[in-house]
C-alpha cells in the first residue's frame, strides 16, 4: 500500500470522526480539551456571559487607608478587585515572605488571585487565570512535607473547571501543577483530608448538560485518585467528613439524576456509595452537620428549607428525629444555633440539644429581613457562648457591631462607613446577601483579633480588643457546617 492510499484513509478517517462528533455533540462535551480550546478561541464567551449577569457600574480597583477608631474597633482599610461578581468574597490567610506580617490572599469571584500586604491593603502579587473565575468558596492554603505554602484554587465559569496548585515561593506567583475536573464549577464544596499517608483534596462540582458534576478525590500532587461514576450537583455546601472515615453530601434536582434531593454517604477511601436517603426538598445548599455522639455513633443534621432539622442516623442513613421551628446554622458543644425572623427583628435562638428546648435568645438585628448566615462568630466555652455579630444598615451605610454573653448584650458599636465609596449598583439586581464575614485572624501577631468583612465588593479589614485564640489559616473551615464560625476555646 503506497503513501497516497495511506494517507486517503486517514484524511477519509478524519473526516468521519469529525462528523460524528459534531453529530453527536456530547462526546465532544466529555472532552476537556474541546471545551478548552472553544473557550480560548472565541475570547472566554462563557465568562463574559456570567458578568452580563450583573450590572457592572464603577469597578476599577480601589485601595484605601482609613484608620478609623471607634469603641474597642478599629477600620484600618479597604480594598476592591478589578472585578467581582457580586457574592460573597472568602479570603486567605498566612504570612508567607516571613516579615511577621500575614498577607491575605483573595481570589473569590474574580478573576485574579490577589496577594495582599496586611497592614495596608495594597496588592503585592498578582496570578490571573487563563479562563473563568476562582471559585466563590472553594479556594485553600496548604503545606507540602517541606513546609512550602501553595494556593489551591478551583477556576469555573469557563470550561473546564480546572484545580490550580499555585506556588507563593519566589518573585513571582507560578502554577505548581493543575488539573482539569468535571462540571461547571465549584462553589463551596471542597474539604482537605489525609489519605494514603498523603494530603488530599475531596472536590465536589456543580452539574449541567455540557459537563456533568462529579465527587473527584486529587491528591496534593495533583493526581485523581477516583471521580465518581454518580453524578454530584452541589452549590454552597461542603462534604461533612465522618469519623467512620466517610464524607456526607446532598445533591440538587435541577437536571434530574439518581442521586437528585438525596442526602449520600461514600467511602473515602473508595469513593463507593455506602447509603443514600431521597428527601422531597433541595439538598444541595446546606452542609450536612455532623453531630458526635458515644462511642463511634453520630447523627446528621439536615435543613429541609421549612424550618425543620432533620436528624439522621450516620451509620444508616435512617431519620431518627424531625424537630420544627428550626432554621439551622451550626452547632456548639451543647446548642443548636437556629435564626429566626419576626416582625421586630432577626434573632438567634440557642437551642439545647439535650431537650430541644430554647435555652435562650438573643436579638441580633432590629432589621427582620436580617438573617446571620455569615454574619457572626462565637467563642464556645460549653455553658458559656460569647457571640459577636454584624448588621448592616444599607440606608444609612452604617455597620452594626454587638457582642452577647450569652444573651446579655455587653457591646455595640454602630462604624459609619460614609469615607467609602460603594459600587452598589452592581449590586442592584443580586439576590445574593452583600455582607458577610470572610475570615478572622491575627494579622501582625501582636493577638488582637482582625476581622476580614465584606460590604458590597469591598473587602474592610477590622481590628478588635479581642485576644485571639485560634488559627485556621489552613482548616478550610473551623467546624464542619454551613458557614457558623464557632471556636471552642476558654474565656
Amino acid at each position: 500500500m503506497n503513501y497516497k492510499v495511506i494517507y486517503k484513509i486517514v484524511f477519509l478517517a478524519i473526516i468521519i470522526l469529525c462528523i460524528i462528533l459534531i453529530t453527536n455533540r456530547n462526546l465532544l462535551y466529555k472532552l476537556d480539551s474541546y471545551h478548552y480550546i472553544k473557550n480560548k478561541l472565541n475570547n472566554d464567551k462563557p465568562l463574559k456571559k456570567f458578568y452580563r449577569q450583573f450590572s457592572q457600574g464603577n469597578y476599577s480597583q480601589t485601595n484605601t487607608l482609613i484608620k478609623q477608631q471607634f469603641d474597642n474597633i478599629e477600620l484600618l482599610w479597604s480594598f476592591r478587585p478589578d472585578y467581582s461578581a457580586p457574592v460573597y468574597p472568602y479570603v486567605l490567610l498566612h504570612d508567607v515572605n516571613k516579615d511577621n506580617v500575614k498577607e491575605i490572599y483573595y481570589a473569590s469571584n474574580t478573576e485574579y488571585l490577589y496577594e495582599i500586604d496586611g497592614k495596608t491593603g495594597s496588592v503585592l502579587r498578582k496570578f490571573k487565570t487563563p479562563l473563568g473565575v476562582f471559585s466563590a468558596k472553594a479556594n485553600l492554603l496548604y503545606q507540602n512535607n517541606h513546609g512550602e505554602t501553595f494556593f489551591l484554587g478551583n477556576v469555573g465559569q469557563s470550561l473546564p473547571v480546572t484545580i490550580y496548585s499555585l506556588s507563593l515561593k519566589g518573585k513571582d506567583i507560578k502554577i505548581n501543577w493543575k488539573k482539569f475536573i468535571k462540571g461547571q464549577f465549584v462553589e463551596a464544596s471542597i474539604n482537605k483530608i489525609n489519605l494514603f499517608n498523603e494530603l488530599n483534596f475531596l472536590i465536589l462540582t456543580r452539574d449541567a448538560t455540557y459537563s456533568r458534576g462529579r465527587v473527584h478525590l486529587v491528591n496534593e500532587n495533583g493526581r485523581l485518585i477516583y471521580k465518581s461514576d454518580e453524578i454530584s450537583d452541589v452549590c454552597d455546601l461542603r462534604p461533612s467528613i465522618t469519623k467512620d472515615n466517610a464524607f456526607i453530601y446532598g445533591s440538587h434536582d435541577y437536571i434530574s439524576h439518581d442521586y437528585s434531593n438525596h442526602i449520600i454517604k461514600k467511602d473515602l477511601i473508595t469513593g463507593k456509595t455506602l447509603w443514600k436517603k431521597k428527601f422531597d426538598h433541595d439538598t444541595g445548599f446546606f452542609t450536612p452537620i455532623i453531630l458526635n455522639q458515644e462511642n463511634d455513633q453520630f447523627a446528621v443534621l439536615i435543613h429541609n428549607l421549612e424550618d425543620k432539622a432533620i436528624f439522621l442516623d450516620g451509620k444508616t442513613g435512617k431519620i431518627k428525629k424531625i424537630i420544627n421551628n428550626i432554621n439551622i446554622e451550626g452547632i456548639t458543644s451543647k446548642y443548636i444555633i437556629s435564626n429566626r425572623l419576626e416582625s421586630n427583628g432577626s434573632f438567634v435562638d440557642f437551642i439545647n440539644i439535650n431537650d430541644f428546648k430554647v435555652d435562650f435568645s438573643l436579638k441580633h438585628s432590629i432589621k427582620n429581613k436580617d438573617t446571620i448566615t455569615e454574619h457572626f462568630f462565637i467563642y464556645d466555652n460549653h455553658d458559656t457562648i460569647k457571640y459577636h455579630g454584624f448588621s448592616f444598615d444599607r440606608e444609612e451605610d452604617i455597620l452594626i457591631y454587638k457582642i452577647f454573653d450569652n444573651d446579655k448584650l455587653i457591646q455595640e458599636t454602630k462604624i459609619p462607613l460614609d469615607k467609602i465609596n460603594f459600587n452598589k449598583l452592581k449590586f442592584s439586581d443580586s439576590t445574593r446577601d452583600f455582607t458577610g464575614i470572610s475570615k478572622l485572624g491575627d494579622i501582625d501577631n501582636d493577638n488582637k483579633l482582625d476581622i476580614f468583612f465584606r460590604v458590597y465588593d469591598q473587602l474592610l479589614r477590622f481590628e478588635t480588643n479581642s485576644t485571639v485564640s485560634f488559627n485556621y489559616d489552613y482548616d478550610v473551615h473551623p467546624q464542619l457546617t454551613q458557614d457558623a464560625l464557632v471556636f471552642k476555646t476558654i474565656f
